[in-house]
């Protein structure tokens, strides 16, 4: 049996599908990625939440880029769904490993900061291990 996550993430994906697209796994795609999540929202007509989502999304390509890696998946794999007013963004790796958050230490240091924003920022936020590595997700407040 799925878990209740798994269960609520299928669901958003089956009902509310709104783009997708892999991205090779090397540092310059985060800027492909937030014009991507910017397009994609301009295009829904998403009335909020632009300017919060292309941040997010930068944060957690890096994060993908980084720590990402895995034996059966070489790709980062972006996802945006709507359910209601809200965007949804997994971003899919290859490795199973489960980030831990944690509190920057320097509020002037340039990384260490990626889940801390995320968490600041989004709606709501998670992650999950999928069958080739994992999801980090978050949502936000797009359509009002």
């Amino acid at each position: 049996m799925a878990s209740p996550l798994l269960r609520m993430h299928a669901k958003r994906t089956a009902e509310s599908f709104l783009g997708e697209r892999r991205f090779p796994d090397k540092p310059s795609v985060a800027a492909s990625a937030r014009t991507f999540i910017r397009d994609l929202l301009t295009d829904w007509e998403a009335t909020s939440g632009v300017e919060t989502a292309e941040p997010l999304v930068s944060e957690l390509m890096a994060n993908a880029i980084r720590y990402g890696a895995g034996p059966i998946f070489d790709h980062i794999h972006l996802v945006a769904t709507r359910v209601g007013h809200l965007l949804y963004v997994d971003v899919y790796d290859g490795n199973p490993e489960l980030p831990e958050p944690c509190e920057p230490d320097d509020p002037m240091a340039v990384s260490g900061r990626g889940l801390f924003l995320v968490r600041t920022l989004a709606a709501e936020h998670g992650t999950y291990v999928t069958p080739n590595g994992k999801s980090v997700w978050f949502s936000l407040l797009a359509w009002v």
